[in-house]
């Protein structure tokens, strides 16, 4: 039997709920609600539902190996506007990085297919236009990637199998769209900048690595 996938469902409310249509707008969504949660209270077979920890909005952002694993952001109400990253394994339960632990925010936005580690983003302050690149390990471990030189923001946007490869980009935060370079991370290299595509590229960022590590796909911008 196939693994069954796990899965999470967010609400949200509306903020000017006093207009006619945001009224009726309610009032169907009100409706559909209802009937959603008729149905979602039946067991639904090959569906698993997450909890929530109390005050927390789960925010998935990657899946690997079947469903085995995922990673995200925790949001904490009422604002969500603290969010703290997580790994969840079927087998090993839940690991969070609350906001405040490791960072002020933090975001996990790939993962490896052996569970073993996330790749993502931190950030020192509420309306911070910089972030770190990161590694959140499902041993509740977490390593900051840093920056390229002369750089003062990065992300990790990719991580390979086995969690030994992150791909990402790194950049001047006050230009951020004017020269963002790729680079590749490996525990041996550090961060590698491997600049752009062409001499007069401005923009450059990987999406994704392949399983072994050996590829990635993104884009680059002249």
């Amino acid at each position: 039997m196939p693994p069954r996938p796990l899965l999470a469902f967010r609400s949200m409310t509306m903020k000017n709920p006093t207009s006619t249509n945001a009224r009726g707008t309610i009032a169907a969504a009100t409706a559909l609600a209802l009937a959603a949660a008729a149905t979602l209270a039946q067991p639904v077979p090959g569906v698993t539902f997450l909890e929530n920890p109390p005050g927390v909005d789960t925010r998935i952002l990657a899946v690997a190996n079947e469903g085995r694993f995922v990673a995200g952001e925790g949001q904490v109400r009422p604002d969500n506007r603290r969010t703290g990253a997580f790994i969840i394994s079927r087998e090993g339960g839940r690991v969070d990085f609350p906001p405040g632990t490791v960072a002020f925010n933090s975001s996990a936005g790939d993962i490896s297919a052996d569970g073993s580690y996330a790749a993502g983003a931190t950030t020192a302050e509420l309306e911070a236009i910089t972030t770190t690149a990161a590694l959140f390990g499902r041993d509740g471990s977490f390593l900051s990637l840093g920056y390229l030189p002369g750089d003062d923001s990065s992300s990790a946007q990719g991580i390979s199998g086995d969690g030994r490869v992150v791909v990402g980009h790194s950049s001047d935060g006050r230009f951020e769209n004017e020269n963002r370079r790729a680079f590749r991370w490996t525990p041996e290299t550090g961060m590698t900048d491997l600049g752009h595509l062409r001499a007069d590229g401005v923009y450059t960022t990987p999406y994704d690595v392949s399983t072994d590590g050996r590829f990635m796909v993104g884009e680059s911008i002249s």
